[in-house]
């Protein structure tokens, strides 16, 4: 994992007060909700309208979060001892 992406999950679980574990995890498992439209009625256009307008908004507020608060450096990576 690069260090730009690991200050971006350390910055971002900080926010949620979870840990980088929890951070990560939800955000793989919110992944899979994106396509939740597609089980959906499509004759449904309001609430097709209505989910991808939340999503929009929940993406603009993590980029808005991110771009206001300092990065914080992320704890070293502990090194693994090789027997």
């Amino acid at each position: 994992m690069s260090q730009e992406l690991r200050r971006k999950i350390y910055a971002a679980s900080l926010s949620n007060n979870r840990s980088m574990t929890q951070e990560i995890i939800s955000r793989v498992e919110e992944s899979f909700l994106h396509g939740a439209t597609e089980d959906l009625d499509p004759d449904d256009g309001e609430l097709v309208n209505v989910l991808n307008e939340i999503e929009h908004l929940k993406t603009k507020v993590i980029r808005l979060r991110s771009q206001s608060k300092p990065q914080p450096t992320p704890p070293e990576r502990k090194q693994k001892r090789r027997p």
